[in-house]
């Protein structure tokens, strides 16, 4: 039950994450090349947070299962 707890809110952060659009602008370098750079905003921390609910899932039932690799 909390692993799909886990799993659930781990989707909800990317879909709000992935809704909330990153704004970048185009900036020169010294040789005049352009590149993008983005802002960090809330969906950074969004998709950040996703990834670690989803590694703590994965250690939720490594431990449940008790297969652990040490």
């Amino acid at each position: 039950m909390a692993s799909t707890l886990l799993i659930i809110a781990t989707f909800f952060l990317a879909v709000v994450a992935e809704q909330r659009c990153t704004t970048g602008r185009v900036e020169a370098d010294v040789n005049n090349n352009g590149y993008c750079i983005y802002e960090l905003d809330i969906a950074t921390g969004l998709g950040a947070d996703a990834l670690v609910l989803l590694l703590e899932n994965q250690l939720l039932v490594m431990a449940m299962t008790r297969c652990v690799l040490w």
